[in-house]
Formats: C-alpha cells, sequence, structure tokens
C-alpha cells in the first residue's frame, strides 16, 4: 500500500537484484493491495499502486521502455533487475478492496507462493519468506536461507531483522513486529504441512 512514491518499491526490487545468487533460484512476489473506498474514490493512494503494478510489465518485458519519468536511482535499479532477470511477481489486491487488514494482504501473499510451489513440484521443500515492502536484507540472505534449509529437520524459522522506525514508535513495534513474525512463521508452517 502507498509503496512507490516513497521508494519502498525500488529498495526491495534492489535488495533482491543484488542477491549473490542466481536469480532462478528465487522468485519475489508483491501483493498491492488498498482499501475498496480508495478504488472506488481514485484516490491517490490508488493511483500510487496501480503505478506500482505497473511495474509488472515492465519487469516482465525487456522491449518495455522505462518510463522518462522515473529518478535515476528507479531507472538503474529496473535496468538491474531486468539484467539479471529477477523473478518479480506482483498480485493485484487493489480491485477487491483488502479493507487496511494487513494480515489478509499477507495471507494472500502466503497464498499464492503455496499454489507455485505446488505448480513446481517444490511444495515440501520450497521456502516462504515473508516482508513488509520496506524491509532491506543483506546480500547473502537468499543464500544462508537456503543453506539453512538443506537440513531436512527444518521446516520454520524465526528471524531476526532491522526495521527502521519513526521516531517515538520504538516501543510499539518492538512488540507488535517480533508478534507478528512468530505468528506468520507458524501460520506457514500450519499452511505446509496441511495442518489448522
Amino acid at each position: 500500500y502507498k509503496e512507490f512514491d516513497n521508494g519502498n518499491i525500488f529498495r526491495l526490487i534492489e535488495t533482491f537484484s543484488n542477491q549473490n545468487v542466481p536469480s532462478d533460484k528465487f522468485e519475489v512476489l508483491c501483493v498491492v493491495n488498498n482499501p475498496r473506498r480508495d478504488e472506488q474514490e481514485n484516490t491517490l493512494a490508488y493511483k500510487e499502486n496501480q503505478q506500482t503494478l505497473a511495474l509488472q510489465k515492465i519487469l516482465g518485458s525487456e522491449s518495455m521502455e522505462i518510463p522518462s519519468s522515473f529518478s535515476v536511482y528507479q531507472r538503474a535499479v529496473i535496468e538491474k533487475a531486468l539484467r539479471i532477470g529477477l523473478n518479480m511477481h506482483f498480485i493485484d489486491a487493489t480491485h477487491g478492496g483488502v479493507e487496511g487488514n494487513m494480515g489478509i494482504a499477507r495471507q494472500a501473499g502466503v497464498i499464492e507462493a503455496v499454489k507455485r510451489l505446488r505448480s513446481v513440484g517444490q511444495l515440501e521443500r520450497g521456502i516462504i519468506a515473508h516482508f513488509d515492502a520496506d524491509t532491506v536484507v543483506s546480500k547473502d540472505f537468499i543464500e544462508k536461507l537456503l543453506r539453512t534449509y538443506q537440513d531436512a529437520s527444518i521446516d520454520s524459522l524465526f528471524l531476526n531483522y532491522d526495521y527502521v522506525l519513526p521516531h517515538g514508535t520504538e516501543e510499539l513495534f518492538k512488540t507488535t513486529k517480533q508478534n507478528e513474525l512468530q505468528f506468520w512463521c507458524h501460520r506457514l508452517h500450519w499452511l505446509m504441512k496441511g495442518k489448522p
């Protein structure tokens, strides 16, 4: 939701374009969502989300021209993603109205990831890592994740990650982010193993 103008979507693309494993070893799914009223009222947030969704067309085709309105940084990020063949897909949840419920938006991403893993016969050994658009990971993140999951006894993993907090909200987010991460790791475990 509203990740284009603040640059988060470009930092996310850059983060995964800079991974030190070949881009055919992973893919990135982005759920783009907004409340139904944003679509109905054609708000600035809805228009911004449509710009984010348009990135799918650019990233999916080397012949698609990068808009002239893109900054030098945005252009460089997209060009690198195209050069390395970053496998990135956008899930359009802007029309159904994910009424401000981040859990439902995240669940849509996990469900799509499970479908994609199942379609290529990788559901049992596939890995799903879950992030917000403002998350930045190290260049060796995918490599470490793949190496860790080579141990067949591991089916869930709890990760620490850095989160830049708006001044004055540190205590609020310290608890919220930790609980949120633990909940989704457990949900993923249940979903992958077919439990409730």
